[in-house]
């Protein structure tokens, strides 16, 4: 009996250390399977994630790009009208006009030229001339005003004394209405003080409405429009910004660093 016993525990024994040993061969066999697919899954999501995101910087550059020439080239139309105003022949004969506060029929020409060119361009909300010898404006939503009975009269006394000689600006009036104004100077090519101003005026919130349309979502982004004088005159924060210094913007400063880096290398 107890060689029977020491029989069956011989090769209970045996059968157990070989189990433990295939137990450790099929985990040994498991891990080289599994590791080798684990690292290769996981360097191809590494590498996949970069292409995707240079892929999708690359689509949000191309985006960015074509809304920078589609507002360059509205903002570029705005100015284009407001030269084609200022050297027009009507403008000129206007302009330092002895007769031209009584010279009805010249009012009317001027009238339906800003009508012309305020249906060529659907953004224009409103075409003014001021002529700072009579001290008239000449509006297309009021007609021809004495600077006196005009609404937004400080308005023109800014655009008249501006040190630019064209430029875009928000005007103390029509720029707390919502208005962004081009304002030229004139005569173009004169010698000393400007003895008149043509305006163009949009709404802010027609050219935020522009940026807006940017085909990358805007969450957690912002946009700029900034003048010749590198300061805001539009942001899709809203109108808070607008007259900020670019220098004076923790993130332009930011981008203009880059930019400056990539100049150098």
């Amino acid at each position: 009996m107890r060689r029977i016993m020491h029989t069956v525990q011989s090769i209970l024994d045996r059968w157990f250390a070989t189990n433990g040993y295939l137990k450790r061969l099929i985990w040994l066999g498991c891990m080289s399977v599994v590791i080798p697919v684990v690292l290769a899954g996981s360097a191809y999501y590494h590498f996949s994630m970069i292409k995707l995101t240079g892929q999708f910087q690359d689509n949000n550059m191309a985006s960015l790009n074509l809304l920078k020439d589609r507002v360059e080239n509205i903002l570029s139309n705005i100015e284009h009208e407001s030269m084609q105003l200022a050297s027009g022949p009507l403008m000129r004969n206007a302009l330092g006009n002895a007769n031209y506060e009584s010279d009805y029929f010249l009012h009317l020409d001027l009238l339906e030229l800003f009508q012309l060119h305020k249906n060529t361009n659907n953004l224009i909300e409103e075409m003014i001339y001021f002529d700072g010898k009579t001290d008239m404006v000449l509006s297309h939503y009021y007609g021809l005003v004495p600077l006196v009975d005009y609404r937004e009269k400080q308005d023109m006394k800014v655009a008249l004394e501006g040190s630019q000689g064209a430029g875009w600006m928000y005007l103390p009036g029509s720029g707390e209405a919502g208005y962004i104004s081009y304002v030229r100077q004139l005569p173009i090519m004169g010698q000393g003080p400007p003895s008149g101003v043509i305006i163009l005026q949009m709404k802010e919130q027609a050219l935020r409405s522009l940026l807006r349309s940017y085909s990358v979502s805007l969450e957690d982004q912002s946009l700029a429009i900034l003048n010749s004088d590198q300061r805001i005159i539009l942001h899709t924060d809203g109108p808070q910004a607008i007259g900020t210094a670019a220098s004076d913007d923790a993130i332009l400063q930011q981008i203009a660093y880059l930019e400056e880096g990539k100049v150098r290398a």
